[in-house]
């Protein structure tokens, strides 16, 4: 697809865009939380848990590891990301939704403050929509969540992180959840997929929520919390929320949107 000044303007935009995402996410945390608050040294204070008030109790990673397995073997889900970061007073975020097919297709739906643009990419190939034009962009080199789910659970458990599961099940999309809980060392937490990159650096411990479905035994939704510094700015809390559905379904397949092929057939013809 040819660039044209749009589409140069488009590529400006999502890559401008996508830095944000990258940058707010430096810090990877979830909903269904309290976000841990600043010290005064500095360090994350420990977070409450995020289930009810029904208690925890010690348990093991294999569960967690299952159910991301079981991600790993679907390759194609939808997702539902929202990230809020918060310094001081002065709260942001940004939001993603759409469809991802392993390893590298994905149709995205973006949405940070009042831009909302789409994002098309199959293979290295990809295109970004902004204003309801087309521009090719640069392929993201990560889209799929759970090889980043599997390193994250094969270094904690290789560390012996204690995780624990909660006395009481969460409701999540349609069907309740066992609720597992760990604090994950900065230094064991690896570089997440592009909608939720994670970078160690001035980072905290990283609360990680896990919601396993009690009959199909699948990953729903994954929540963090972490706090960083910034400098000359102080302490950054970041509170995210993934939630994972319909995975190896019909519905969860990546098609070619409909303007983006009305676009490249005028510009083939």
């Amino acid at each position: 697809m040819p660039r044209s000044t749009d589409g140069l303007r488009n590529t400006t935009i999502f890559h401008r865009f996508m830095r944000g995402v990258l940058s707010a996410s430096l810090l990877l945390g979830c909903a269904a939380g309290c976000a841990p608050t600043p010290q005064a040294n500095g360090e994350a204070a420990q977070p409450a848990p995020a289930g009810g008030s029904g208690g925890w109790h010690a348990d093991s990673w294999a569960p967690v590891a299952d159910a991301v397995r079981l991600g790993l073997r679907s390759l194609v889900y939808k997702e539902k990301i929202s990230v809020q970061v918060s310094v001081g007073s002065i709260q942001s975020g940004f939001s993603v939704y759409g469809s991802v097919n392993a390893p590298d297709r994905a149709s995205i739906g973006l949405h940070v403050n009042s831009d909302n643009l789409n994002y098309y990419q199959q293979g290295r190939s990809a295109y970004a929509q902004e204003n309801l034009r087309w521009g090719q962009v640069s392929a993201l080199r990560d889209v799929d969540v759970f090889p980043s789910y599997a390193r994250l659970v094969e270094r904690s458990a290789g560390a012996r992180v204690p995780i624990l599961r909660s006395n009481e099940d969460q409701f999540v999309i349609d069907e309740y959840c066992a609720v597992y809980q760990a604090r994950v060392p900065a230094r064991l937490v690896p570089r997440f997929a592009d909608w939720g990159t994670v970078n160690p650096r001035d980072m905290s411990d990283v609360v990680y929520t896990f919601y396993i479905g009690r009959k199909d035994g699948q990953l729903r939704e994954v929540t963090t919390d972490s706090v960083g510094q910034l400098q000359d700015v102080g302490a950054m809390e970041v509170h995210t929320d993934t939630q994972l559905f319909d995975l190896g379904r019909e519905e969860a397949l990546v098609t070619i949107p409909k303007s983006l092929f009305g676009s490249l057939l005028a510009i083939g013809n």
